[in-house]
């Protein structure tokens, strides 16, 4: 597990960008933070957890709602 401390401005997206390489794998950090979940922009500061991922199953690169 990885440690992400925010800046301001900063998405899930731009996070899963700058840490995966792809603003599509938000869902493990969200996971990963549930307390943020319905966080749209995040102020400065805010210590993140970021998993470290293995490309094994499609569906968690699926943010929650919308896996099948």
């Amino acid at each position: 597990m990885n440690i992400y401390i925010t800046k301001r401005g900063d998405t899930f997206d731009t996070i899963a960008y700058e840490q995966y390489g792809d603003e599509e794998l938000i869902a493990p950090i969200i996971e990963a933070n549930r307390k943020y979940a319905e966080t749209a922009v995040f102020e400065e500061g805010i210590r993140l957890e970021v998993p470290e991922l293995e490309k094994t199953d499609e569906s968690i690169f699926l943010p929650p709602w919308r896996r099948g």
